[in-house]
């Protein structure tokens, strides 16, 4: 977060007019696994997990993401706690609906 949040200033980050800020992890699919169950286990986790959204990248990932709003401030606690609960649950509903184990 470089850049984003810098100084003493415990009210909140200035995000340099920006109003959000986006989320993003990656995993990656097993060797030889179809893209039909790709796009089926994105969609199951679409339907299932409401707090991000999935979807296969084109280097062939599995990607989730999430927008915090900042519009009227946040702080840099904030941030950063939303940030391991967004991991937390993205590895959480995998760990549930990755029925055929094709995430490594």
């Amino acid at each position: 977060m470089r850049g984003i949040c810098g100084g003493n200033n415990t009210r909140g980050c200035r995000t340099n007019g920006r109003e959000r800020f986006r989320f993003l992890c990656f995993f990656g699919f097993r060797d030889g696994t179809d893209e039909v169950d790709k796009v089926k286990l994105a969609n199951r986790m679409n339907s299932n997990f409401k707090l991000s959204r999935a979807y296969g990248t084109k280097k062939g990932n599995l990607a989730f993401d999430y927008y915090l709003s900042c519009k009227n401030g946040v702080g840099s606690h904030q941030v950063l706690h939303t940030f391991r609960k967004f991991l937390q649950y993205s590895r959480s509903a995998l760990a549930k609906h990755d029925e055929s184990n094709i995430v490594e």
